[in-house]
Formats: structure tokens, C-alpha cells, sequence
């Protein structure tokens, strides 16, 4: 749950800087560019990055996530009652 977590928030970091990122590679990778928007480039490097690393080296999609988290989820509670049983 926790590994989706981090996921789900690298691609909405990565979608959110993509724009930007795209600008700086226009611009032929300014320093002034750079300098003015170092959080959100590295952001977007980052979460580059953690993709290059993901087992199917594929974006996950963000609804597929979701759906992952309510499953694991509804198996965490029904294990937990059956615990407190």
C-alpha cells in the first residue's frame, strides 16, 4: 500500500512538471532556465527515474493504482476482523 502511495505520487509530480521540463529542453538546457525552476525540474527527473526502475518499466496508470489500493485494502480489514476474532 505504501509502494503505491509512492508511485501514485511520482506520476502526478511527473505530469505536473512535464510542461516545464519540456521547456527546458526547448530552451537547449538553460542555466538560467535551470536556476529559475530547479524544484520542478528536479521533481521531474526524480520521478523519471523511479519509472526506469519499475519492474514492467511502464507508467502505471493512476486508476489502476486506485483500484490496487481498494483491493488490498478490503483484504487488510477482513484479515483484521478475522484477527480480532
Amino acid at each position: 500500500m505504501a509502494a503505491n502511495k509512492v508511485i501514485k505520487t511520482r506520476i502526478i509530480n511527473y505530469s505536473k512538471t512535464r510542461d516545464t521540463y519540456i521547456a527546458y529542453r526547448k530552451s537547449g538546457y538553460s542555466k538560467k532556465f535551470y536556476e529559475a525552476r530547479r524544484d520542478e525540474i528536479t521533481l521531474h527527473k526524480a520521478a523519471k527515474e523511479s519509472f526506469s526502475k519499475l519492474p514492467a518499466g511502464k507508467i502505471p496508470k493512476v486508476k489502476d493504482l486506485n483500484e490496487e489500493f481498494v483491493r488490498l485494502l478490503y483484504e487488510k480489514k477482513s484479515a483484521y476482523s478475522e484477527y480480532k476474532k
